[in-house]
């Protein structure tokens, strides 16, 4: 069920995200009460970088739109060192 969840916010977010594709001013005719349904998105180290970077461009979106102003924030995840492989 978690899963599910987590699959209906993603795409929620790619819908969002792609429906502002191009978009460099935030519109000043959306009011914040049409972002109720729309909340940040909370994301584990342990989660893929793909879905950590989908994750913030959600949180950037919806952030922006809610201030009227650009917000950007990038991965606070520090980067996984490869483990050396012994033979």
């Amino acid at each position: 069920m978690k899963t599910h969840a987590r699959l209906m916010k993603l795409g929620t977010t790619l819908l969002l995200a792609s429906s502002l594709a191009g978009c460099e001013t935030p519109s000043k005719d959306l009011p914040v009460s049409n972002l109720k349904p729309w909340k940040p998105i909370k994301f584990d180290c342990a989660d893929t970088k793909e879905t950590r970077a989908q994750v913030i461009e959600h949180n950037n979106v919806y952030l922006t739109l809610k201030t009227g102003k650009k917000v950007v924030y990038g991965d606070s995840c520090p980067e996984a060192k490869p483990t050396p492989k012994t033979s």
